[in-house]
């Protein structure tokens, strides 16, 4: 199974952290990807409103690392990134289509 890509952010309010899915679409909107923090789980993110409001993550923190082992028992197998790229938006809008074939058969 490929690896989901993954960034980790922190807010700038509640210092606590996001895991952004930038490949895996939330609902049919490219703008909206997949998002995951230990209170609320998974939910739909605006990743630029996200990007706003948070600072990156250091992969070396606790609470990081605590993320990260709390995905891969969830059956995550995880490819951290740093930024959203263009290859990014594709993949998510490749899986969009493919989500609205599948509704369509």
């Amino acid at each position: 199974m490929a690896a989901d890509k993954v960034i980790f952010r922190r807010w700038k309010d509640t210092q606590t952290i996001i895991a952004l899915f930038p490949e895996i679409p939330e609902g049919n909107r490219l703008q909206y990807v997949q998002s995951f923090e230990h209170i609320g789980q998974h939910g739909a993110a605006d990743y630029q409103i996200v990007l706003n409001q948070t600072i990156p993550a250091k992969l070396s923190e606790s609470d990081v690392q605590d993320l990260i082992r709390e995905l891969e028992s969830r059956g995550y197998t995880l490819r951290v990134g740093k930024r959203k790229d263009k290859w990014d938006d594709a993949v998510r809008m490749r899986r969009i289509q493919e989500m609205n074939a599948a509704l369509r058969e």
